[in-house]
């Protein structure tokens, strides 16, 4: 995904979203991680220009995904019972 994909999907699936269900936009804070394409300028003057509040992210946070952390520990779990076998 490229900047440009990124702004559309801001463009046509958040302002969309938001619009149908009659909320506006200052009503939501969108969080984001810290990937490069969220964070160029393009990017960055599209939500100033449509006022898209961010939650700060601290640049080497944790994964705050919970399905990330929990898919790691399911894996773990079925390793522990199921090990792969060694040749």
């Amino acid at each position: 995904m490229n900047t440009a994909q990124y702004i559309k999907i801001f463009d046509d699936a958040l302002l969309r979203t938001l619009s149908n269900y009659g909320l506006p936009i200052l009503s939501i804070i969108f969080q984001q991680e810290n990937n490069p394409k969220h964070k160029l300028k393009t990017a960055a003057a599209f939500c100033t220009d449509c006022n898209i509040k961010k939650l700060p992210w601290a640049a080497s946070s944790s994964d705050m995904n919970i399905i990330e952390n929990t898919w790691t520990y399911l894996n773990r779990k079925v390793h522990d019972h199921y090990p792969l076998p060694t040749n």
